[in-house]
């Protein structure tokens, strides 16, 4: 499905909000980053993270996946019409692994989200944010647990076929892992750029 089909999927989704508040990270943003807009300050697949080590103990702030989600800037698949994320409850749990895991992932999507509307991967390690899986946003995003352990997080990435719910789309598999002082990635998701979407490395 391209962008334009997500685009008139979100025409009908909550209301278009204010920008929220940018991402309090320093870190730069990958430079294969496509030019699709609403991308993050921070990818922790492509930099370095500050979230702790194995030696401190995990005493994660009960807030630190909402307050995650709200350092985002919203996504604008439409120009002129930014999309907020929602933002998980205080005290949500990372959608893949614990939060005091070597590595946890938490899913998003944006407010009043369909099937087909934007998702984004928040990481952590041991209760501290590490940034996003991607530096920009992608969709059709599932877990793995055949790829995933408690320093490694295994997503499906869906390139649609001939509708979004029809058998004949394509799944790329990636792992996330933290390897002691960062997250690296094995295979690359799909990556959406302008109207097209280009396909990811590894087939599942």
């Amino acid at each position: 499905m391209t962008v334009l089909a997500i685009a008139a999927a979100l025409s009908g989704c909550g209301d278009t909000g204010t920008p929220g508040a940018q991402s309090s990270t320093t870190a730069p943003v990958s430079s294969s980053a496509s030019a699709a807009t609403g991308t993050t300050s921070q990818s922790a697949a492509t930099t370095a993270a500050g979230g702790g080590t194995s030696e401190q103990p995990c005493k994660p702030d009960p807030a630190v996946i909402r307050n995650a989600a709200a350092s985002l800037a919203p996504v604008e698949v439409v120009p002129g019409k930014p999309w907020k994320w929602a933002l998980p409850a205080v005290g949500a749990n990372p959608t893949v692994n614990s939060i005091c895991s070597g590595l946890s992932a938490a899913l998003i999507s944006i407010e009043g989200a369909t099937a087909s509307s934007p998702m984004q991967v928040l990481l952590f390690h041991r209760g501290g944010y590490v940034g996003t899986a991607e530096p920009t946003w992608n969709s059709f995003i599932s877990t793995d647990p055949a790829h995933t352990t408690d320093d490694s997080v295994g997503l499906k990435y869906k390139v649609v076929g001939s509708c979004d719910a029809c058998a004949d789309g394509t799944f790329y598999c990636v792992q996330y892992r933290w390897d002691g002082a960062k997250v690296v990635t094995s295979g690359r998701p799909p990556r959406i750029i302008g109207t097209t979407v280009e396909p990811g490395s590894t087939k599942c």
